[in-house]
């Protein structure tokens, strides 16, 4: 049982390239794709989680759960409504009951995204705690501004706050909260059964990462992420945590009036490029994967040469020798 896992920072084309390699490899029952996206489980959330194509030429077909693009299945899109908690351990649930579902029917699984916690968690590379709510705490928290949760972090554990969104305050206050109330630390998951895993890192240098991530920004405000917004606000979403995070919280300034589309386009993109950052400190600690650099020509090619070869091979110690 094999699994190809494709991480990388935000615009590198990890799904585009995931639905290449499930096609081209049809011969050996083809692939799907499983997302490790803490954003792309939410519903009408389209555009601004990047689930949306750049190409207009795809061809997409949703259901509950999963879209197919171009004919190939992506595994946790649409999971659920933006008010409800989806939890990493209900993430990790989910998507190892994807992978071996794959397995069974004979299907080479791919795991993709630019979340590393949620990556680590199916690999079980990684400890999270089993913390229930604190709603006392919450309200108390909930009076802090952003920068001083992220202080009151920094203080109380300052290894977690280095990998936490310091922009984010429903993620700082959990994480506040996990600090203060785990009774006996975290509880290691359990680890995902497969017998080998091929890790595939995307990158290129930072202000090559800067500028797709800005067109990406471009394309996707000159082409209906406002509409999604608004329709989110019409539907009762406006003030649900995901709607706090980048991206969104910047579109809904300027529906509100607060900041003019130039800044809202700003926003946008100083907010990916710090996101970038973060993954790019993230993926760079995991020393098992093979980077590739998307700046270059036919770095696809060379990729899928690597695949091939891992798949053929009996151990992914032949791929990496």
């Amino acid at each position: 049982m094999k699994l190809v896992v494709i991480v990388g920072p935000t615009s590198t084309g990890k799904t585009s390239l995931a639905i290449k390699l499930c096609k081209r490899f049809s011969a050996r029952g083809g692939g799907e794709i499983v997302s490790a996206d803490s954003r792309q489980i939410y519903k009408f959330m389209d555009a601004g989680t990047g689930k949306l194509p750049l190409s207009k030429g795809s061809k997409i077909k949703k259901g509950d759960g999963y879209w197919i693009i171009d004919g190939v299945y992506v595994h946790l899109y649409d999971v659920v409504e933006p008010d409800r908690k989806f939890s990493v351990a209900r993430f990790k649930d989910a998507a190892t009951k994807e992978i071996e579902s794959m397995w069974r029917r004979g299907k080479v699984p791919f795991l993709v995204g630019g979340t590393g916690f949620y990556l680590a968690a199916v690999l079980g590379e990684t400890e999270f705690p089993r913390v229930p709510p604190d709603w006392k705490l919450r309200k108390e928290l909930e009076k802090l501004s952003t920068g001083e949760l992220f202080e009151k972090l920094k203080k109380l554990d300052p290894k977690r706050a280095k990998t936490i969104d310091p922009k984010n305050p429903r993620r700082l206050i959990r994480a506040i909260e996990v600090v203060l109330n785990a009774p006996s630390g975290p509880v290691p998951l359990a680890d995902l059964s497969v017998a080998d895993t091929l890790k595939i890192g995307l990158t290129a240098d930072r202000e090559t990462l800067y500028r797709r991530a800005d067109r990406w920004a471009e394309a996707i405000v000159n082409d209906g992420l406002l509409d999604e917004v608004q329709d989110l606000i019409n539907r009762g979403y406006k003030n649900t945590p995901p709607m706090k995070g980048i991206i969104y919280q910047a579109a809904v300034g300027h529906l509100d009036g607060k900041i003019s589309q130039e800044e809202m386009l700003e926003r946008i993109k100083f907010d990916l490029h710090g996101y970038i950052r973060r993954q790019l400190t993230w993926f760079k600690r995991d020393k098992e994967i093979r980077w590739f650099d998307v700046s270059e020509p036919k770095f696809g090619e060379k990729v899928e040469k690597m695949v091939e070869s891992y798949l053929e091979s009996n151990s992914v110690k032949t791929v990496n020798q």
